[in-house]
């Protein structure tokens, strides 16, 4: 059902997979991922230029299962920003 869809890039779509969450290694406890038809973006993240900023351990878990700041997303952010279509 198209609903149920979210949009994601294919890169965050094959990260994900069936990942709901992660264990946070220093607490032991369970984050789930960030939720785009729940959660609000600007609470769990901020822009440091092209690098995505966790400001939560919702946002944490999630940069980190889905690669937000590999090399080549910030460098392809960067890249975008310059010509004036990102974000």
């Amino acid at each position: 059902m198209l609903s149920n869809l979210a949009l994601a890039c294919p890169e965050c779509n094959r990260k994900k997979g069936t990942v709901i969450g992660s264990r946070k290694y220093s607490r032991g406890k369970f984050i789930r991922l960030f939720n785009p038809r729940d959660d609000i973006w600007q609470k769990h993240f901020e822009f440091n230029w092209a690098i995505v900023r966790p400001k939560t351990e919702i946002g944490e878990i999630t940069c980190k299962i889905l690669g937000f700041n590999d090399d080549f997303r910030i460098t392809f952010r960067e890249y975008l920003m310059l010509i004036g279509v990102y974000p």
